[in-house]
């Protein structure tokens, strides 16, 4: 048998293994040895990247954002770091689509190390108990890229929220001298005041992916609500987590349910089939609204169902009327985006102009 089939196999075995949930590990059930920990390894530096257009509502917020993934349909929000200080993307942030020139830099800031060493966790040392090296052998889609993203035995994540007084630092990344600069204080207050004041997002995103599937409900920081409901007003895409916050609500209140389990497994499944394109169109966007509606519908018929006595008061909805306002509300929305980066000379115009 040759090396290369010998590996294939080795690789399928593990994969059956790694997939079948008898075998995983209850989460917290394993305590994180004290070697691993912050202080066990004698770090002395933690960082969170970030980039500028997030800079002011993690001012406002603290560090209340990050994705620690488990599994492909697993996974719950959390902040993340690093102790690694050098140029590099711990965040996997898109910047083939969105350099980070366009987001008003690269962000660095230092994060004064929580007091409760016991909820900051080792993520290589968690990826290897609770999730069977799915960062590390590659079964994750960031693989083993660790000059890129970095090295995950050196990066934590925290069960808690980080407010705004427990940064102490904040540098940006300069390319022309190729290190870290002191962002001053006049430059962070004019990115800040740039999208403190902008009427909706400055950035043309995808929707997301983690709220829509119910991720970033899964939420130590216990600031994620808070911080939708306070921002709803900015969010191009709220008529879609309406409907996906409901569904992912009652999946949630229903999970010893069989039959909720698997429409909330062909969910995930779809979404994840939807968002596992490197190019996200326009008529991916509306795929996506399509598809959050029909499972909406779905669970409604069986929540209704439910609570038929109780005249639940939440009805069907109708997938061309609601997917037509929504595109109209797009349309504007893009216009809007357009015309203000004319407005700021903006050198991204010309590229958003193209696919408008």
């Amino acid at each position: 048998m040759s090396e290369n089939r010998r590996e294939r196999r080795h690789e399928k075995r593990r994969f059956k293994k790694f997939m079948n949930k008898d075998w995983n590990v209850k989460l917290w059930s394993v305590p994180q040895p004290h070697e691993h920990t912050f202080e066990g390894r004698g770090y002395e530096s933690l960082y969170h990247f970030t980039c500028g257009d997030r800079l002011n509502d993690i001012l406002k917020y603290g560090i209340i954002f990050g994705d620690v993934l488990m599994r492909d349909d697993e996974g719950f929000n959390a902040p993340c770091f690093t102790t690694e200080g050098h140029k590099h993307n711990p965040m996997f942030f898109p910047e083939e689509r969105f350099p980070f020139s366009v987001r008003d830099g690269l962000i660095r800031l230092t994060v004064e190390s929580p007091k409760d060493q016991d909820n900051l966790i080792n993520l290589g040392w968690f990826d290897s108990v609770y999730c069977h090296k799915y960062i590390k052998d590659g079964y994750g889609s960031h693989g083993k890229l660790h000059k890129k993203y970095g090295d995950i035995d050196k990066q934590y994540f925290y069960k808690g929220h980080i407010e705004p007084s427990k940064i102490s630092g904040i540098k940006i990344w300069d390319e022309k001298t190729k290190k870290w600069e002191r962002l001053r204080k006049t430059d962070k207050e004019k990115i800040c005041s740039k999208y403190e004041n902008a009427t909706y997002p400055l950035t043309l995103e995808q929707p997301n992916f983690l709220r829509i599937v119910g991720f970033q409900h899964n939420d130590y920081t216990g600031m994620v609500h808070k911080y939708n409901y306070e921002n709803a007003h900015k969010d191009i895409f709220h008529d879609f987590y309406v409907l996906s916050d409901f569904f992912c609500f009652v999946i949630q209140q229903n999970m010893e349910v069989p039959q909720v389990l698997e429409v909330y497994s062909a969910y995930k499944k779809t979404m994840m089939e939807r968002f596992d394109k490197e190019n996200f169109t326009w008529e991916d966007i509306l795929e996506v609204l399509l598809d959050i509606i029909h499972f909406y519908n779905l669970i409604l018929k069986g929540v209704r169902f439910k609570d038929e006595k109780e005249g639940f008061p939440l009805e069907e909805i109708e997938w061309e009327e609601y997917a037509k306002k929504f595109a109209e509300k797009y349309g504007d929305y893009r216009k809007w985006l357009i015309d203000y980066r004319k407005s700021t000379l903006d050198d991204y115009v010309e590229e958003e102009e193209k696919v408008a």
